[in-house]
């Protein structure tokens, strides 16, 4: 489906959407308009310092996805 096919579609559906679905709607495009900010701890911080310095003095010593994965699949 192309996208002006989409948009057609949706405004055909918001036209005779409820006030329960377009406080939905609504609330969805408000939350992606927002800026993003995230904020870390100084104890975060320090952890990820921690883990970036083990890395460069070792880059090797991690696992790769397929371990991670593998290790978690088994339990």
């Amino acid at each position: 489906m192309e996208i002006s096919q989409m948009k057609s579609k949706i405004h055909q559906y918001i036209d005779k959407a409820d006030e329960d679905f377009l406080t939905l709607i609504y609330g969805m495009i408000e939350s992606n308009d927002q800026e993003k900010t995230y904020r870390i701890n100084a104890e975060e911080l320090t952890l990820i310092e921690e883990r970036l310095l083990d890395y460069e003095r070792n880059p090797l010593t991690g696992s790769s996805w397929e371990e991670v994965k593998n290790r978690l699949l088994a339990k």
